[in-house]
């Protein structure tokens, strides 16, 4: 069933309709399209947490775990819905999961003082305004998507990743997690004028913005006849809770030590899953295995842990593969790792240059682009013999006068040039 692709400018003008896929509006403004459309080709999963009601501390718990072993990192794309939504904007906002556990204690003591029905929507609202920080929005643009359905002569789920503000995400979050009558004395909410509700009706685990979605979801999978579903308590089924406890602890708050339990469970759920992809043979598990590799190395706070673990000398292995999707994902954790010196000494003892100088050759254009990336920062002093080869300053001075199909080639290649062989 085809649905309306919603591009609409602030307040709701200079809206664009075309068809998009599943039954789902996609509301993207006008300033975002082209960034939308310049935005790299991600190879790594994104993570897509249901809707769970108070079973939050179970996301929190997965989140843990993802962040531990290096699949969840600050580039990672998430989406969600109602509490899964939530689980995305704490991600995203940099607060460490054991602090939201807290303070999803201290909500779930009020709820248990004060009551839950009809006054939920409030005290959530209350809690993450204090406990989210004040640049959120920025932190979400283009990262999350928020899940909510939409009421108009049918329902019809609506993905939301660019906000205004942090009350526009806060707003989002608790909009995706508005069930009728339920957080508040009303049957339905307004959100940027569309009347709405609980996000998981239409959505319950929506699509990231990465090739591929892992899927979350803190109700045992086979008992709701949900397929492909990455991360849920069937991973672990035995002494669980029942589904119709765990629907009631969705509801009404559980005692805090249910609530500690509901992250253990989470955390090990994860950690079953991660322990399947490690010990996978075959090349589709190994390309997914890479590319998140790939992506942990993008940030400098991981490189210590890399060199221990000996990931840059995987990452080369990878480009000796006959699989170009592991030599791509191989140079690609290569390129965004070398800028730092020692990773760039370990990558050159290792005879990583030739290896890289091999992959200007790829027909992969991604393959190139890391490659002319990695060589960049490749060549100093003590390497520009191994590097400045005629046979590599000619490829380089090739892609230097690419056509404009070819911008970042271009753009690349000159970079390399005007360093280490113009100055």
């Amino acid at each position: 069933m085809a649905a309306l692709l919603v591009r609409a400018g602030r307040g709701g003008a200079a809206v664009e309709e075309v068809e998009a896929k599943d039954g789902v509006v996609w509301e993207q403004r006008p300033e975002d399209v082209e960034a939308e459309r310049r935005r790299r080709e991600l190879t790594s999963p994104g993570f897509s947490f249901s809707a769970a009601g108070l079973l939050f501390p179970y996301h929190l718990g997965v989140a843990q775990c993802l962040i531990d072993r290096g699949y969840l990192t600050e580039r990672t794309p998430l989406a969600g819905s109602s509490a899964g939504a939530i689980i995305c904007a704490v991600i995203a906002s940099g607060n460490t999961m054991q602090d939201a556990l807290q303070v999803t204690k201290d909500l779930a003591d009020n709820c248990r003082s004060n009551g839950t029905a009809f006054r939920l929507g409030a005290v959530l609202k209350d809690v993450l305004d204090r406990f989210l920080p004040d640049d959120l929005h920025i932190r979400c643009n283009g990262r999350i998507r928020v899940a909510i359905t939409q009421l108009s002569w049918r329902p019809r789920g609506l993905l939301v990743d660019q906000f205004d503000s942090k009350d526009d995400v806060i707003s989002a979050v608790i909009t995706s997690s508005f069930i009728p009558g339920y957080l508040a004395p009303r049957p339905a909410t307004f959100f940027r004028n569309r009347l709405c509700i609980d996000g998981g009706l239409t959505l319950f685990m929506p699509p990231t913005s990465a090739s591929e979605t892992v899927r979350i979801c803190a109700f045992p999978a086979s008992r709701l006849g949900l397929q492909g579903i990455g991360i849920s308590p069937d991973c672990n089924p035995e002494n669980r809770a029942s589904p119709r406890q765990l629907f009631n602890w969705a509801l009404e708050p559980a005692e805090d030590e249910v609530l500690d339990k509901l992250y253990e469970l989470g955390y090990q759920d994860a950690a079953d899953l991660v322990t399947q992809f490690q010990e996978a043979t075959d090349e589709e598990s190994k390309e997914r295995i890479v590319a998140n590799l790939a992506n942990f190395a993008y940030d400098p706070y991981n490189y210590a842990f890399m060199r221990q673990l000996n990931i840059l000398e995987l990452f080369l292995d990878c480009i000796t593969e006959p699989n170009e999707r592991l030599i791509e994902f191989g140079i690609g954790g290569i390129c965004n790792s070398c800028a730092d010196p020692a990773n760039a000494s370990v990558i050159t003892q290792c005879g990583g240059i030739p290896l890289v100088i091999q992959c200007l050759s790829s027909p992969v254009k991604n393959t190139v682009n890391y490659a002319l990336g990695a060589l960049y920062y490749l060549c100093n002093p003590s390497t520009k013999k191994d590097i400045l080869k005629p046979e590599v300053l000619k490829a380089v001075r090739e892609y230097a006068t690419a056509g404009d199909a070819n911008t970042s080639f271009r753009n690349l290649a000159n970079a390399f040039l005007d360093k280490h062989v113009n100055s």
